[in-house]
């Protein structure tokens, strides 16, 4: 579990992509189940954000970050920033 968590923290800093993400947990992203998702901060958004407008990732990867990050139950937004992050994610 310890190690599932380091991967998915490199998934959420767009460190490594959904399918070295996968290959890592050794499991579809949208099958796992935590009992403590990785926390999304406004800092996460905002990093992958800027790494789009900088060219450093493509659209189709910020969009793949933002699905993975959206729709599985790997991940849970900070309670006092959901609002926040949401309005920018959709």
């Amino acid at each position: 579990m310890k190690n599932s968590l380091k991967y998915l923290e490199l998934f959420r800093d767009m460190v490594i992509s959904r399918m070295e993400l996968e290959h890592s947990l050794g499991t579809d992203i949208y099958k796992l189940k935590l009992d403590c998702p990785v926390e999304i901060e406004t800092v996460h958004v905002i990093g992958a954000l800027k790494q789009y407008k900088e060219g450093q990732i493509t659209r189709d990867r910020l969009i793949e970050w933002v699905n993975v990050v959206w729709f599985s139950d790997a991940f849970d937004y900070k309670d006092e920033q959901q609002d926040s992050i949401a309005s920018v994610m959709i």
